[in-house]
């Protein structure tokens, strides 16, 4: 995956944009130069498509220190062999919210059909990891959710059962093997 971002314009009279669109320039050059790009956009903006550009909502930054675009985070990392690239990757806040809704959804009504709630959960789940689908170093971000759904869904059926749900596994699965016995600092 090459990290490339595609994006579809309609170039035709008579389209209508959303009252809030959003909009992303790239420009290779200095601070200079991205000034007067701007400014030069805003004209076009103004005077072809009868758009404002609000010059305080319109920021300007290197790609090294990143931003937030439409849920994404995008910034510019060191890749495994030195070289810069480009990467897009999950806002901490955007999964720390996502985690709270789904606990949220787990923490109360547990009088609630058991397949309603998983039916819920999935919707929720699946509708999040398409949405982040084509995104960089997503692992950890997917491993923290799963597990806090993992948990927060077994107390909720505990709850709901009435039974004990243990946070480690029973003491007879946790045994060492017989015959492999830690030695620290022998060979």
């Amino acid at each position: 995956m090459n990290g490339d971002v595609h994006a579809r314009f309609c170039e035709r009279l008579g389209v209508r944009f959303p009252r809030a669109t959003r909009l992303v320039i790239v420009v290779k050059g200095t601070k200079a130069q991205a000034l007067a790009i701007r400014e030069e956009c805003r004209v076009v903006l103004e005077q072809t498509l009868r758009l404002t550009l609000d010059m305080e909502k319109t920021h300007i930054t290197h790609v090294n220190a990143g931003f937030t675009f439409l849920g994404h985070r995008i910034i510019r990392k060191r890749g495994p062999r030195g070289t810069m690239h480009v990467v897009s990757t999950i806002p901490h806040d955007k999964a720390k919210r996502f985690r709270r809704e789904l606990t949220a959804l787990l923490s109360a009504n547990h009088g609630r059909c058991t397949v309603e709630v998983i039916e819920q959960l999935n919707r929720k789940l699946i509708g999040w990891g398409q949405f982040y689908r084509f995104t960089d170093h997503v692992a950890k971000v997917f491993s923290r959710i799963d597990r806090a759904v993992f948990w927060k869904l077994a107390h909720w059926l505990g709850c709901k059962r009435r039974s004990c749900v243990r946070t480690r596994p029973a003491c007879a699965t946790c045994r060492r093997p017989v015959g492999h016995q830690r030695s620290i600092g022998h060979n």
